[in-house]
This record gives structure tokens, C-alpha cells and sequence, in this order.
């Protein structure tokens, strides 16, 4: 046997060998990361809130003053430029409660039952399920699987191309041949998802392993001259077939997504907004913006109601509304924003002006309440070209960075892993089986 037969052997055993260890978890990495594919579609479809749109909204400081005078105020406020969506209000990473912009009634927390569903669903793609400390065995199991899984699609690639190249040999492991039976039906689906999804998912799974371990993670950072970030910046947790890190982002997104960074205990830097925005739900239309007249909402006058206590300092809303409108009036086309309360009168808005908050399509400004200004931004709280790099990976590893279409590949890998894994498990039933049972007939 030639030295490269003897390499290509070794290369297949080893796919072989892999593929049966990992295969179970690969196909629930798959499964799930389908059914997660258009979450935030299906969200807000099926657990939508809307309200009636009225000549003028109110200001912000009068519906949610006593939001922020309640002992455990709201971590973010979250709006949308279409009217007849309502202002979000976020709890961390527990609920968002929504209220009605025109009347300042409170909408409760709505229908939730989506969001249930697609936590579930993922708590299984991410830890298997586990809560507690059992969760960081359920991550460990997922993540080797996930770097096992690296190997099979690049050893499968390698072992796919043809010995010789021939015209009906290239259509055989490209084209599905559904009169095949049996064995030459199952090397044929093998041969023939594992190329049309070879990229895609080569790229679900390479971004899951950056999600999911730190030396993955800082070689982006190695590759343009940087430093990883410690602690919170230096992410952690992916997986391959659908879903990405927990990138989505401390307290949620659309609806209960205060799941958030629930689901991504290190997400990447730049990713602190990503769900939030693109799926937050909020104000209205710059048309009917809340404080069209200037009263600018002082609601319960200059202090009373406005003001509370954080570990930070003392957080106001005095002056918020007017920072809104500059903030919407310099960003025509938005269509989210979310607002984190700062401490010294300031405030952080993300606005994107697309609703998936894609990394491109976001920016972030801080607002100095009091002077209704932009507070500029120093050079070290600019992102390095090696935290814009990470801070797509989990827009990628989901096929949101391309929109609706990437979605659509990201389900087609996730889908082709599936055929892959039951494919692999039957013609490996058939190498180590079929025989025997060949031996049996012969014999009788």
C-alpha cells in the first residue's frame, strides 16, 4: 500500500471512528439549531405585542418614571420607529415588561409562549438541557463535540474528493440518485450533502468553537496584532448546526429574550446589544415621537419620580426624552434603539437601522442628559478591528449576517448534518454488521 493510500485510510478510520463518537450530538446540535433558524421571526410573530397609535405619544420620562423609582429599576429601555409597537422595558436577564407609549399603561410581559419554546430549545443545543452546575457539564459535552465535529467536516471533505476525475464519478458524490438502494443510496446522500454543505458548515462550526473556547477565541485577536480581552470580553460558549453564542445579549431581545446573555455567558466584545436591538420592541415612529411638544416630559416635575440609586450613582431621566429626539432626528432611518441609564446624567443609546441589529448596521452613542449633548468618545473605548471581527461571529455562525437567505443556508447545513449523521451511523451499521449477516445467509 502506497504511502498516500496508507494516509487516506488513516484519515478515513479516523473520520469514522470520530463521527460514531460525536454523531449523537451532533444530530442534537442539528435538530435543535433548525428549530432555532428563524426564532426571532417566529417570535415575533406568535408572541408579538402591539398597541393603537395616537396623535401623540407621551414623553418618555412620564411612562417609565415609575419603572425607575422601584427598588430593582430597569437595566435597558428598549424602542422601535414603528408606531404601533410599544416601549420595552428589561429586567436583566428575568422579563421585559412592555407599556402602551400613548397612555403609559402597562402591557404586562405578553404572550411568552414562543420564548419559552426557543429557551428550551436552546438550553438543549447549548448545555444539553442542564441548569445549575450540572449546565458546565452539559457545555463541556457540547463544546468537545462541536471541535470533534470540526475534524469530521474537514477530514470528510478531504476523503470526498475522487480518486479519478470522470464525468459519472463527479455526479455520483454531487447529484442525489434517488433509484439507488441500500448501501450505494446512503454513500450517495453522504457524498452528496457533505459537499453542497461542506462551507457552511465549516463556517457554523468554526465560529462555534471560537464561541466556545478561549484559545479559539484569541487566535482572531493573535491574527491582527491584538491581545484577547479578559474576563467578560474573552467569550466563551457556541455550537455548530444553527444557534450561536449566547451573543445575544445581557438581558434579551425581543420579548423574553432577557434570557440573553443567559445564553451566552461570553459573548464577544461589540456583541453586548446585538439581540436587544434587533429584536427590542419600543417607542414609535419619529413622526409621532414622544415629546413632540416641548415640555420635553417632566411628567412628575424636575425630580420627583426621576431619579434613583444604582451601585453607580444616581440615575435620572430628566432631560431623556430630548436626548431621544436628537439621538433619532441625527439617525433618520432607525428602526431600534436601546437605552442604558448611566450614572452623572448620561445615557447609552445603541440604534440600529435595521432590525436585526446587525454589527454593521449599529452604532452606539453616549448622551450627556443635562446638555442634551453627544459625550465623546475617547480612543480607548473605540472598538480594535479585532473586536469588530468577533463581534460578527455569532451573526455568522447563525447565517443572520446575511439576513434572511443566510438563515436559509444555516438551515440547510444544520439539516444536511442530520442526513450526515443518520448516513454515517448506516453505512458504518452496514461495514461492521452487514457482513455478518451476509455470513449467515451464505451459510444457510
Amino acid at each position: 500500500m502506497s504511502l498516500p493510500q496508507t494516509i487516506r485510510k488513516g484519515v478515513f478510520w479516523a473520520h469514522l471512528a470520530i463521527g460514531l463518537l460525536a454523531g449523537v450530538m451532533v444530530l442534537s446540535m442539528s435538530v435543535t439549531g433548525i428549530l432555532m433558524v428563524y426564532e426571532r421571526q417566529i417570535i415575533e410573530w406568535v408572541d408579538g405585542v402591539t398597541v393603537k397609535p395616537s396623535a401623540e405619544a407621551l414623553p418618555l420620562e412620564s411612562v417609565i418614571g415609575d419603572e425607575f423609582s422601584k427598588q430593582v429599576p430597569p437595566s435597558s429601555i428598549l424602542l422601535s420607529s414603528k408606531p404601533t409597537e410599544p416601549i420595552g422595558l428589561q429586567y436583566g436577564r428575568e422579563k421585559t415588561v412592555y407599556f402602551d407609549p400613548y397612555t403609559g399603561k402597562s402591557l404586562g410581559e405578553g404572550s411568552q409562549s414562543a420564548s419559552k419554546f426557543f429557551h428550551s430549545v436552546e438550553s438543549w443545543h447549548r448545555w444539553l438541557g442542564q441548569t445549575g452546575e450540572k449546565r458546565t457539564i452539559g457545555k463541556s459535552i457540547v463544546d468537545s463535540a462541536n471541535l470533534m465535529f470540526l475534524f469530521i467536516v474537514v477530514s470528510g471533505l478531504w476523503l470526498w474528493f475522487p480518486r479519478r476525475w470522470t464525468k459519472s464519478g463527479i455526479k455520483a458524490i454531487t447529484r442525489i440518485q434517488p433509484r439507488l438502494k441500500g448501501r450505494a443510496w446512503e454513500w450517495n446522500l453522504h457524498n452528496v450533502f457533505g459537499f453542497w454543505a461542506c462551507i457552511p458548515l465549516f463556517i457554523i462550526v468554526t465560529t462555534g468553537t471560537i464561541m466556545a473556547f478561549p484559545w479559539a477565541n484569541a487566535l482572531i485577536f493573535k491574527a491582527v496584532g491584538e491581545e484577547a480581552p479578559q474576563g467578560r470580553g474573552g467569550p466563551r460558549g457556541g455550537k455548530p448546526g444553527g444557534r450561536g453564542e449566547g451573543a445575544r445579549t445581557e438581558g434579551g431581545g425581543t420579548r423574553n429574550e432577557g434570557r440573553g446573555e443567559s445564553r451566552g455567558e461570553g459573548r464577544g466584545p461589540g456583541e453586548r446589544s446585538e439581540r436587544n436591538e434587533r429584536g427590542g420592541r419600543g417607542g414609535r415612529g419619529e413622526g409621532q415621537s414622544r415629546g413632540q411638544r416641548e415640555g420635553e416630559g417632566r411628567g412628575r416635575g424636575e425630580r420627583g419620580g426621576l431619579e434613583t440609586q444604582t451601585g453607580s450613582g444616581t440615575v435620572s431621566l430628566v432631560g431623556l426624552n430630548a436626548a431621544y429626539q436628537t439621538v433619532a432626528k441625527s439617525n433618520p432611518d432607525w428602526e431600534t434603539m436601546r437605552i442604558e441609564m448611566l450614572a452623572d446624567h448620561q445615557a447609552k443609546f445603541s440604534v440600529t437601522d435595521s432590525h436585526r441589529g446587525r454589527p454593521d448596521r449599529r452604532q452606539e452613542v453616549t448622551m450627556d442628559l443635562a446638555k442634551n449633548q453627544i459625550v465623546p468618545v475617547s480612543a480607548s473605548d473605540k472598538q480594535s478591528l479585532g473586536r469588530q471581527i468577533r463581534g460578527w461571529v455569532r451573526w455568522v455562525h447563525t447565517g443572520e449576517a446575511g439576513g434572511w437567505i443566510g438563515q436559509t443556508i444555516a438551515a440547510f447545513a444544520a439539516g444536511s448534518a442530520a442526513v450526515l449523521v443518520w448516513s454515517g451511523f448506516a453505512l458504518s451499521w452496514r461495514r461492521f454488521f452487514g457482513k455478518r449477516k451476509r455470513s449467515k445467509a451464505a451459510m444457510a
